[in-house]
């Protein structure tokens, strides 16, 4: 059972348990000697070894001045680091202690949201409005849509607008003739108060926002930044921190392929089979007869690997005019080049250009996410023209590709789910022109 602990502590789990409250006072010292507030009586450790400091912002942590060094989360400090919650503090070799505290409640904050939002239809009958509630609803000639359209110009399921509480946000399902917004199409669109939107040029809606304050405590988020699932700090934390033999090792594994003193684990069977590589065929041995392979039906794409139950509709990536093949494993030759990557969690969305972006809760990632689960460093998408890949950054709490925790780097592919601790997120790719083969 863990201590009483007061607004903030160091736990030791590498052992025997042991928890070393933080005295409620600006400076804490911490080493082997006795003059320290917080002593620590582990062999390596230096007389004064390392403080922390609290300000009206929160903790930082010091070195001051150890022979063996003062690490944060696998990091040399070697000036004043802030401190977040559950990180990990090492002093000096080998003794690791995670920081907790209490969470601060927060003044609630009203703010301006969306209170209403409805289409009208455009040259419609009687029933001209359609509500927008809280969530997503879809669009289509299916009569499972939420927007029932009775046009063979509109796709089944042709478009989504997922609402929260600062935004509406548009999506195209890869709908055969197009989804617009104020004559332009589009694949993805925040939408604005009197904005248009068509559909396959036979139905047109008019866009009705309505704002005001908004309750305090309701989330929300912008495509710019999806700052995730807050979690709240539970009322018994004392006692949430109790690890297993088998949970100590795993995380002791974790500590050390972070710090790079010992190679990551091979990875799993099954994670390996999540992405096969295509194989060339063998070259047949001199003097046999070569059978030519059956020449392939315009109506028949080669078969795939199907993609993993995603909790949303999955939807095929986009193919140039006349093609009829869909590209489904790294080898394929994509008719398109990929131009960006859309994540979609239930908060809302973000979309990534081209480049190696950072997710986690380091407040310059492009996809900065908040909670328990994710660390500050997290993971790394790496979005190319020719593909996308995952790689996760040594987290605590891991990283998953359709139920698969990653122990490399993997492809992803349209559809895919990817965890990142324990918030889910959706795939998309939006494609652009490839440039023509060269002589045709």
């Amino acid at each position: 059972m863990a201590a009483d602990l007061t607004s903030a502590a160091l736990l030791f789990r590498a052992g025997e348990e042991r928890n070393f409250p933080l005295p409620d006072r600006p400076e804490v010292r911490l080493g082997f000697g006795d003059s320290n507030e917080v002593r620590l009586p582990f062999e390596g450790i230096s007389r004064s070894h390392a403080r922390i400091l609290r300000d009206e912002k929160g903790y930082r942590l010091e070195d001051a001045g150890s022979a063996n060094g003062t690490f944060l989360n696998g990091q040399r400090v070697v000036r004043s680091q802030r401190l977040e919650h559950l990180d990990v503090i090492r002093l000096g070799r080998f003794h690791r202690l995670i920081f907790v505290r209490r969470a601060t409640p927060l003044a609630p904050i009203s703010r301006r949201g969306i209170l209403n939002a409805w289409l009208e239809i455009v040259d419609a009958g009687p029933e001209q409005r359609r509500d927008i509630p809280r969530g997503a609803i879809t669009l289509g000639r299916s009569p499972a849509a939420n927007v029932h359209v009775d046009s063979q110009l509109v796709s089944k399921l042709h478009a989504r607008i997922e609402r929260t509480s600062d935004q509406l946000c548009l999506t195209d399902l890869q709908s055969s003739n197009g989804t617009f917004v104020n004559g332009k199409r589009i694949e993805m669109q925040v939408l604005a108060n009197g904005d248009e939107i068509t559909l396959g040029n036979t139905r047109t809606y008019t866009v009705h926002i309505e704002e005001g304050e908004i309750p305090p405590g309701e989330g929300g988020v912008t495509a710019a930044s999806i700052p995730g699932v807050r979690f709240p700090f539970p009322s018994d934390w004392k006692t949430k921190i109790e690890w297993s033999p088998d949970d100590k090792a795993a995380m002791e594994q974790m500590y050390r392929e972070a710090e790079g003193s010992v190679e990551p684990a091979p990875p799993a069977a099954s994670q390996a089979e999540a992405r096969p590589a295509a194989v060339p065929p063998a070259a047949p041995a001199s003097g046999s007869p070569v059978k030519p392979p059956p020449a392939a039906a315009a109506s028949s794409p080669p078969a795939a690997d199907p993609p993993a139950p995603a909790p949303v509709i999955p939807i095929p990536p986009a193919a140039t005019a006349g093609s009829s093949v869909t590209p489904s494993s790294p080898a394929a030759v994509a008719p398109t080049a990929i131009e960006t990557v859309a994540l979609e969690g239930k908060n809302g969305i973000v979309t990534l250009g081209l480049g190696d972006h950072v997710i986690g809760r380091v407040p310059e990632s492009p996809l900065r996410l908040e909670g328990r689960s994710i660390s500050r460093r997290h993971a790394l998408l790496r979005v190319r023209p020719e593909g996308v890949i995952v790689k996760d950054l040594g987290s605590a709490n891991g990283t998953f590709l359709n139920g698969h925790r990653l122990t490399d780097s993997m492809q992803v592919a349209p559809g895919d789910e990817l965890k990142f601790g324990e918030l889910p997120f959706i795939v998309r790719f939006s494609h652009s022109e490839a440039p023509p083969p060269s002589g045709k």
